[in-house]
């Protein structure tokens, strides 16, 4: 009797195992959305590949997904597969970046709502192997508070500097206990983030480089003083300073 519930038992766990493992595999299969697809020859070998991005959502009704996944089927037979963790509406571009006469793959993945946080990828095709390119770095930046209700930018690279006048925030300063009568009480540094935003443009010569935004923060994250925009080109297997430009944020 024991002995026939003992595999009463293992029979049922098994089935229940297979059931489960069954509606796993469904669900995966039916959750994942293609959200974008192209035809595009990124070989140079004058046959289109099939570039995809396709997200497995948290529900169906939401646009959130826990994997996204960028497929490249080459012409030759082959297929890629890169996995990312997360992410809320993914795009991708295929632009020459690298200037070899092939577009390459710029793929943008936000991370957060309001698309203040997003991840940047760029890959390039060799042999039929989709290889990552490094992304420009974030510009070296100094930034200070000074006498005056004022700020000090200096871009190392270009020896350019840029005072902004924020008498506009003096009310705001002085009760947080940084400035007395427009003098600074101590040496405040300001909060100089990486690149938040990264996007393709076109120079005067009809040829693709990235452009990158990053933030100048003064008492607190929130507290937007600026922005330092640069714009890169890639030449020799390396990313090039093309421009840069200090923007003010008077609001």
């Amino acid at each position: 009797m024991k002995k026939e519930l003992l595999f009463a038992f293992i029979a049922f766990f098994l089935m229940s195992l297979t059931a489960i493992t069954g509606v796993y595999a469904i669900e995966g299969d039916s959750r994942k959305l293609t959200l974008k697809n192209s035809s595009e020859d990124i070989t140079g070998d004058g046959i289109r590949e099939d570039i995809s991005i396709q997200g497995i959502p948290y529900q169906k009704s939401e646009k959130v997904y826990k994997k996204i996944l960028l497929t490249v089927k080459f012409s030759n037979g082959k297929t890629y597969e890169k996995v990312f963790e997360y992410g809320l509406n993914p795009k991708f571009k295929l632009i020459d970046f690298n200037h070899d006469g092939v577009k390459d793959v710029f793929l943008t993945v936000p991370r957060s709502e309001n698309g203040d946080i997003k991840d940047y990828y760029l890959y390039t095709v060799n042999n039929f192997v989709l290889t990552e390119l490094p992304l420009p770095e974030s510009m070296e930046i100094e930034g200070q508070f000074t006498n005056g209700y004022k700020a000090k930018i200096t871009i190392p690279a270009t020896n350019k500097t840029i005072v902004f006048d924020l008498m506009f925030k003096k009310d705001q300063y002085e009760a947080l206990g940084m400035y007395q009568n427009g003098k600074l009480n101590e040496p405040t540094e300001l909060v100089i983030l990486p690149y938040g935003n990264v996007t393709p443009f076109l120079t005067s010569d009809n040829k693709y480089g990235l452009s990158e935004s990053q933030k100048i923060s003064g008492a607190s994250y929130s507290d937007t003083i600026g922005f330092v925009d640069s714009k890169w080109y890639f030449k020799e297997g390396k990313w090039m300073l093309y421009e840069t430009d200090i923007r003010e944020n008077r609001k």
